[in-house]
């Protein structure tokens, strides 16, 4: 073997690397790679005619770059005797260039981040302000945990299917670690038992305030340990204890201080509505109440103050949601009055608050009559929501007809299914949600040319692969051991406390947990294989049920054949509204009605341009809203109703009526802080655009509040702007009515 030295006009060739960096040519380089490529062959390869060949074709040149030295190589072992080194020579190079486009594409991210060329990815969660340190350093770790996830955890049929868009497998960025989706956190459990938080073990709390400080603690710690929404259900009924033991604190300080003589409870309970205690001592009944119901006032204060200030994962709020009104002691009372009051206060001063989301459980003979103990408290909640947007309305009585059971949801829409203990009791608190994937329902219409046995067949296939999905996530979760998250399977998130080397099978299985088979577009469905929509023809409505009864129908049979507690899922869809539309115009083109409009509507939900009044939206959504038990969401767009109670009291009795599960009611909510209008701007798709008060003219984006219901949850279109594609959509609803 020799080396050859190619010298040109007096010098040496000059290559250049692929970083940009100048080199001198040296022939070395070439025989270790073919040397390398000989190795794992049988050929005995003349290297020195082979380099003299290939640098025989590099003659005449100044400069040459890395890429034609290899393409001479190449060519020069393919055309020679030695087949089985050129072979290998080829993949080592295909490799190379494999893990050199692996490292450019993760450095792409970051710089991409950092520099601004990305903004879409700081969209997709519009629970995060879009442009500062913090949210860039945290869509970084998000978007490498993703490509990581896809690269080396999922599964390569689960990851192309995805990746062309027949399904979604939602929140992928979590499958580097194994946590779940959302919660119904057992907090009960936790104040009755106790638990470790961080270095501190927290005893069963004695007042309400600090009931309120224990619950926003756990909310902060565990909202880093799980990627979906945290609920906190009925505080109306478990806080209530807190609250008597704050009247208790009062009612004893009041004696101390006013020095009166106190020997005996007989016969009397330390209750504001013992009739022998304020009989007794009405002074002392009197002023403990009173600071009782400033003390609940405060706890309520804290409870939304700090839920909207604190900050988890970059700078995204906790989502939260808290469920409320069915209590019907004193203590539970004034937990919602106060819950209320806080918000119909809070929006006075700031506009609509985001978080926590809230929800108002509505009974016959609890609040929704006029003759029902918490009718007042009802109206009052009716009053918070026109004028602050929140509580929604959730209807038990029918969840119990369409399910078998109640439950508040968890984040914005997740509904679990009936799971009874092996006492026969049904459970609900301390379960959760272990995640999503979504069908792609259009591209199944679009690609079934209109025949609907061919549509069926894709249907079926899609959704056997979805399930799939969401088992294997299952399978990968429950291999997790509790000492992994210690606060969450410990700790008593979730209603028990596991022994540290103990998996968390037993929270999940046999139907304990839920696996979500979502789904998105049954309009664009109905539009593509008939030509009609639900506002307007029976026929549309028929077959989207057709379409939601086969999807329940295919998930009878995971259930039976798993065990598992798979449901129907009505996808929120915040930014999937857009991928989805995107791919689909790549793929078939622009379809009138379809993909043309750059987004899909969510779920079962009516055209968002269709104008029709509210009963209607209602009527329609109330036949497809009862067969996705797993989630669901329905909402009418009207206009303000904080001057019309009644019409919205009729909106709330219908959607009770018609058997709807849960509502929300979207209306104009925007607000400057400077001059405290309140109304209605028209929302822009730049999503730069820099919104002014139409009233003082104030324009900073911090004072200027325009807020608009993503799907469950709100946003701040000016602070936290969703993807392009659901800013197409909210622009395109239309008032019921």
């Amino acid at each position: 073997m020799f080396l050859v030295k190619v010298n040109i006009k007096g010098g040496n060739l000059k290559v250049i690397k692929r970083d940009g960096r100048e080199a001198d040519f040296d022939s070395r380089l070439i025989y270790e790679a073919i040397i390398g490529a000989n190795y794992y062959t049988e050929d005995k390869v003349d290297l020195d005619s082979i380099v003299i060949k290939v640098t025989n074709k590099l003659v005449g040149k100044d400069v040459v770059k890395v890429c034609e030295i290899q393409d001479a190589v190449e060519h020069a072992l393919m055309v020679s005797k030695y087949k089985a080194t050129a072979k290998k020579y080829i993949e080592y190079r295909s490799e190379r260039d494999r893990v050199r486009e692996t490292k450019n594409k993760w450095a792409k991210i970051g710089i991409d981040i950092t520099s601004g060329e990305d903004t879409e990815s700081q969209r997709e969660n519009s629970n995060v302000p879009r442009g500062t340190v913090t949210t860039q350093v945290e869509m970084i770790k998000r978007l490498y945990s993703k490509e990581f996830a896809n690269e080396f955890i999922l599964p390569t049929k689960y990851k192309e299917a995805h990746t062309v868009g027949d399904i979604h497998v939602h929140d992928s960025a979590e499958l580097m670690t194994k946590v779940f989706n959302c919660a119904l956190i057992d907090y009960k459990y936790m104040f009755d038992n106790g638990f470790q938080l961080g270095n501190k073990w927290i005893e069963k709390p004695k007042t309400l305030i600090t009931a309120m400080n224990v619950l926003v603690q756990v909310v902060q710690v565990q909202a880093t340990l799980q990627f979906g929404g945290i609920t906190l259900e009925s505080v109306d009924e478990h806080l209530g204890e807190y609250v008597l033991g704050s009247f208790k604190k009062h009612f004893y300080n009041a004696i101390e201080d006013l020095e009166i003589e106190f020997n005996s409870m007989e016969g009397m309970e330390l209750h504001p509505d013992d009739e022998i205690l304020k009989s007794n001592f009405p002074k002392l009944v009197s002023i403990a109440t009173r600071h009782t119901k400033q003390e609940v006032y405060k706890a309520c204060k804290l409870l939304s103050y700090q839920l909207n200030t604190l900050q988890v994962r970059g700078e995204s709020s906790p989502f939260v949601t808290i469920g409320y009104g069915t209590a019907t002691t004193w203590e539970g009372r004034l937990l919602q009055e106060c819950i209320l009051q806080e918000r119909l206060d809070e929006f006075d001063k700031s506009g609509v608050q985001e978080f926590p989301k809230h929800l108002f459980s509505v009974r016959s003979g609890v609040n929704l009559n006029k003759e029902d103990t918490n009718y007042d408290i009802y109206k009052k909640a009716m009053k918070t929501s026109a004028k602050t947007c929140y509580p929604d309305y959730i209807f038990p009585e029918n969840q119990e007809t369409h399910t078998g059971g109640s439950a508040y949801y968890m984040g914005c829409r997740s509904l679990l299914s009936p799971w009874e203990n092996e006492k026969g009791e049904q459970v609900y608190r301390g379960r959760g949600n272990i995640g999503v994937c979504t069908v792609n329902l259009p591209r199944i219409a679009i690609e079934s040319g209109k025949d609907k046995v061919k549509f069926w067949k894709l249907l079926e296939e899609r959704l056997d692969l979805t399930a799939e999905v969401v088992k294997w996530r299952y399978n990968r979760l429950i291999t997790l051991k509790a000492k992994e998250a210690p606060f969450t399977y410990i700790g008593g998130i979730f209603g028990m406390q596991l022994d540290p080397e103990e998996t968390i099978e037993k929270v999940f299985a046999k139907g304990r947990g839920t696996l979500s088979i979502g789904y998105i577009g049954l309009h664009e469905v109905v539009l593509q294989m008939l030509g009609k929509e639900t506002a307007t023809s029976e026929e549309a409505i028929n077959f989207q049920l057709e379409v939601l009864n086969f999807i329940n129908s295919k998930i009878e049979v995971y259930k039976k054949d798993t065990g598992l507690g798979y449901g129907l899922y009505s996808s929120p869809s915040e930014s999937l509204t857009d991928r989805f539309c995107k791919l689909d115009y790549a793929k078939f083109g622009s379809i009138k009605g379809i993909t043309d409009k750059g987004f899909y509507i969510n779920s079962y939900h009516v055209n968002t341009e269709a104008a029709i009044d509210p009963f209607t939206k209602i009527d329609i959504e109330s036949n497809f809203q009862k067969l996705a038990t797993g989630g669901h969401i329905s909402t009418v767009e009207v206009n303000n109703l904080s001057g019309n109670l009644e019409a919205y009291e009729q909106i709330l009795k219908h959607a009770h009526d018609k058997g709807l599960m849960y509502i929300g009611v979207n209306s104009p909510w925007d607000f400057c802080k400077t001059c405290h209008w309140t109304g209605e701007l028209e929302v822009s798709e730049d999503t730069d655009y820099n919104y002014s008060c139409p009233e003082c003219g104030e324009d900073n984006s911090d004072k200027v509040v325009l807020t608009r219901r993503l799907c469950g949850y709100l946003t701040t279109m000016n602070k936290r702007p969703p993807v392009e594609g659901r800013v197409k959509e909210i622009i395109s609803r239309v008032k019921h009515g």
